[in-house]
């Protein structure tokens, strides 16, 4: 008998979605929806109490949540103000991180990719052009080859995406 109601309420609930976001709403439990959909389903169906959205970002993507929950979870500051107060780090942080790269493939790629271009005798744009896209292109090659090595009959399917 519960079994059965319980059937009839999701039979219900698949063929009304609305119903089955209010109804993982009451749930807490909103594993089932993308991360992405935070704000799109959240417009649509009606604003959610914070602590719902709350519930929203710690559980969605099969309850992986979003890299910074407490944005939504916050219980004195809206999400505008913590936006605020965490982008300008955020973005100091990223300015470090392409610096550090920057400064990485200065010391490190650079010269042996112009060592590589005197041996062969090609213009370093050149050598820029063919030698570059050749070193960013080896692990995918590299990834693709193995996985056809590894399953012969259905290896080629990594290499399609």
């Amino acid at each position: 008998q519960q079994q059965q109601q319980q059937q009839q309420q999701q039979r219900h609930l698949s063929k009304n979605p609305d119903r089955h976001f209010h109804a993982a709403a009451d749930n807490h439990d909103f594993s089932e929806y993308s991360c992405e959909a935070l704000n799109d389903l959240t417009t649509v169906h009606g604003p959610l109490t914070q602590e719902a959205k709350c519930d929203f970002a710690e559980t969605c993507n099969d309850g992986d949540g979003i890299f910074a929950p407490i944005v939504y979870c916050h219980p004195t500051l809206s999400t505008r103000t913590l936006m605020l107060l965490l982008s300008p780090p955020l973005i100091l942080f990223l300015c470090v991180l392409f610096r550090i790269l920057g400064s990485t493939a200065e010391e490190f790629f650079s010269p042996g990719l112009e060592m590589y271009s005197l041996k062969m005798g090609l213009p370093e744009r050149f050598a820029g052009v063919t030698l570059l896209a050749l070193g960013n292109g080896a692990p995918d090659v590299a990834s693709t080859v193995n996985a056809i090595l590894d399953d012969r009959k259905r290896g080629y399917l990594m290499a399609l995406g």
